[in-house]
């Protein structure tokens, strides 16, 4: 059996996974993690874990995810379309 060719992306967890990212490290520890300074993301995460406005904004992207995830399976096609190798799905 031959392996497939396509790649499937799903955009609702690409999606969520960016924005959960951009939440846990902001724009400081971002800049940390792509200069390398893994200790800097680290200690930058942490102090915004404290943060209640933070916490807030992570459990209603989770619940966000969740939802459009559990609305899209009811619709059925999940198939957005293709572009090339990659399948793009919800």
């Amino acid at each position: 059996m031959r392996k497939s060719k396509n790649v499937n992306v799903n955009l609702v967890e690409l999606g969520g996974g960016l924005v959960l990212s951009d939440q846990i490290l902001g724009q400081k520890g971002m800049a940390d993690l792509f200069a390398g300074d893994f200790r800097g993301a680290i200690d930058n995460a942490a102090t915004r874990f404290r943060s209640k406005a933070v916490q807030e904004d992570l459990i209603k992207t989770g619940l966000g995810i969740v939802v459009i995830k559990a609305a899209a399976k009811s619709l059925g096609e999940r198939r957005l379309g293709k572009v090339g190798p990659l399948v793009l799905k919800v």
